[in-house]
């Protein structure tokens, strides 16, 4: 049985912290320089609020103007992860 604590980085997506403050560290296993990835933030009512670009495997995004429970979507050339997270 998969343990939802534990992601698989092999092939997931890890966000830290959680819950986030000032910044969000975005860690994609499958997301590399070459490949852009796009990640988006849906509130509560699945209305989008922020979208970007990601590169390479670790990025590091600012939050600070964000403050609730979202979802967090990233799709890359081959793969779509969703991950939920809260920013105080």
């Amino acid at each position: 049985m998969h343990h939802q604590d534990q992601p698989n980085l092999e092939q997931g997506l890890k966000l830290f912290p959680n819950p986030a403050q000032e910044t969000l560290s975005v860690l994609c296993a499958s997301c590399n320089s070459e490949s852009q990835a796009t990640i988006r933030f849906f509130d509560t009512t699945g209305k989008m609020v922020r979208i970007g670009q990601l590169r390479g495997n670790l990025n590091v995004l600012d939050v600070a103007a964000l403050s609730g429970l979202f979802t967090v979507v990233v799709d890359n050339y081959s793969s779509r992860f969703v991950e939920r997270i809260v920013i105080e």
